[in-house]
């Protein structure tokens, strides 16, 4: 669950266990009320990432992946259909208003090869972060995260800006995180490299100056980055 800026409510994404096919969807909640809406459905095998507020707390950004796939027949003793392992690799980011029936709008998807990995609002638009495939692997278990890094900078109306390397190789999908200051423009990102590396496996959180990166923090092998609060 993730709250808006003045803390009145919390969008959270899920997917229900009611129904023989229960959905995938991004929801809101309000805080005083405990009144709950739909404000983003998916279809059946599908995936959502954990959303994001603007500062305003009137848009929410999310992650969206589409299946590539029909679902497949039940296993024996499940509750409904299972999702075959073969998904879309391509991500998607989607800005929706929170006021009710705002229509969604698709900002970016993701490069041939790549992931979106997390987003944020920032004073420019959308920083999105964005994990490659090493050369030869498609974005499988094997092969996600695991080529080079990139922090892309969009407009509010969808367009590319810049695209800036991370120094480093590798960015875990599971891990990646983009956190800005509440009441400035800064803005840190980490960067979890993945198990499987040839060169290193550190983590590492930098600050974004511009479109130039500066390391923060540094930690070797064995570590990781749960959250980054200011």
């Amino acid at each position: 669950m993730v709250p808006n800026p003045d803390g009145s409510e919390v969008a959270y994404s899920a997917q229900p266990c009611v129904g023989t096919r229960p959905l995938p969807g991004l929801y809101l909640r309000n805080l005083k009320t405990g009144a709950t809406r739909e404000i983003a459905t998916t279809t059946y095998c599908s995936s959502i990432g954990q959303p994001v507020w603007n500062a305003a707390g009137t848009e929410v950004a999310y992650r969206f992946r589409p299946s590539s796939s029909r679902p497949e027949p039940s296993p024996i003793g499940s509750s409904g259909p299972g999702c075959p392992d073969a998904a879309n690799p391509s991500w998607h980011l989607v800005i929706t208003k929170t006021a009710p029936r705002s229509r969604q709008v698709l900002l970016a998807s993701s490069h041939h090869g790549c992931s979106i990995d997390a987003a944020a609002f920032d004073s420019r638009g959308i920083l999105v972060a964005e994990g490659c495939s090493a050369k030869h692997h498609s974005l499988s278990f094997d092969g996600a995260g695991r080529g080079p890094g990139y922090l892309l900078q969009y407009t509010k109306r969808g367009n590319l800006t810049a695209r800036i390397p991370l120094p480093y190789r590798g960015l875990d999908p599971e891990q990646t995180l983009i956190a800005n200051e509440p009441h400035s423009d800064k803005i840190l990102i980490t960067q979890d490299q993945p198990n499987g590396l040839v060169t290193r496996n550190d983590d590492h959180v930098y600050e974004l100056i511009g479109t130039r990166l500066r390391q923060a923090v540094e930690h070797s092998w064995g570590s990781a980055f749960i959250a980054v609060p200011w």
